[in-house]
């Protein structure tokens, strides 16, 4: 099991994997987000469910990417978005925003926030309602992101805006 993985099931988080070989990435997925680093799929294609206890917090897996397992599709908040944009202009801005921007942990306990991989250089980024589209730097890498992830679920509190997923 992921060290990740292992310490969400340490703090009481169901938590899921697949037995034997990973999930492929979804033809839509590897269509959309080309560019995608492989160790990001490398860890979600091992994750059948890995949901806080409060079901606020989802660290996306495969099957979460095939609308099977949540009340939230994968890309929700880009949904959200695309139906209150005002004009086709704003449309297309969000679409060429969620283009490049790769989410894979979504949390409602606060205002609807995402960590997602920003394509263009693989660093991790977090967002939240209403601006969506106005993230913030959290990390250079996936695999650094990960790895503070781990260190903040290990703490009894963890900083912001981890405390926010974990």
């Amino acid at each position: 099991m992921h060290p990740l993985l292992a310490v969400l099931k340490h703090r009481a988080w169901r938590v899921a994997v697949v037995e034997g070989e990973p999930y492929d990435m979804p033809a839509f997925l590897s269509g959309r987000y080309p560019g995608l680093p492989s160790e990001v799929w490398a860890l979600l294609g091992t994750v059948r469910e890995c949901v806080r206890v409060d079901e606020a917090s989802w660290l996306l897996g495969a099957p979460d990417y095939d609308h099977r397992t949540l009340p939230f599709r994968w890309n929700e908040y880009e949904v959200m978005a695309t139906e209150a944009a005002r004009s086709s202009q704003e449309r297309s801005r969000i679409a060429s925003f969620w283009n490049l921007h790769f989410p894979f942990w979504l949390s409602v306990s606060s205002d609807y926030d995402y960590l997602a991989v920003r394509l263009d250089d693989g660093a991790v980024v977090h967002g939240f309602a209403p601006e969506w589209e106005s993230p913030t730097l959290v990390a250079p890498s996936f695999q650094e992101c990960v790895e503070r992830m781990a260190t903040e679920c290990a703490t009894a509190d963890a900083g912001y805006p981890w405390s926010v997923f974990v």
